[in-house]
């Protein structure tokens, strides 16, 4: 972690919490994670002010707490990075239990969507490829019924 942009990285242990370390509003933390499937190492820098804009999605029927839970997962640190490409090392498309990769798979293609959109400038984006997914995956979600972000 650091404490400022000028000032040098200092390593710490894994197991060390944010506030062991002093971790305030200004610091930033590099995170490096290696494991197995990554082609490359994933290296994310936490705390340093956005330089994006916020792209909002658009409530298709009833997909409002769906959006607000996609807004969390697009928005965590590392999450939109693995699923530009290095989730197709782990990505299960035989499985019968699960859903072939295809909710990955459309997860995947909206963060490129989301990251399009910011390049444009755009404020709102409209998930329905995503939804489409959902709704044959899960067919309690297709229609006008109120449903939960669970």
């Amino acid at each position: 972690h650091r404490s400022g942009p000028q000032m040098e990285w200092a390593e710490a242990e894994e197991g060390e919490t944010l506030h062991a370390l002093g971790f305030i509003d200004g610091h930033c933390i590099l995170l490096q994670l290696e494991g197995k499937g990554a082609s490359s190492p994933i290296v994310s820098v936490i705390g340093q002010g956005r330089s994006h804009a916020v792209v909002g999605l658009q409530n298709l029927g009833n997909t409002c707490y769906m959006n607000s839970a996609l807004q969390c997962l697009l928005h965590t640190p590392l999450l939109p990075r693995f699923f530009d490409k290095d989730y197709l090392l782990d990505l299960n498309t035989s499985s019968s239990w699960g859903t072939g990769g295809k909710l990955a798979v459309a997860f995947s293609e909206l963060t490129a969507s989301v990251a399009s959109a910011q390049e444009r400038g755009a404020l709102v984006l409209a998930p329905r490829a995503f939804v489409r997914v959902v709704t044959e995956i899960m067919h309690e979600f297709a229609g006008w019924a109120q449903q939960d972000a669970q």
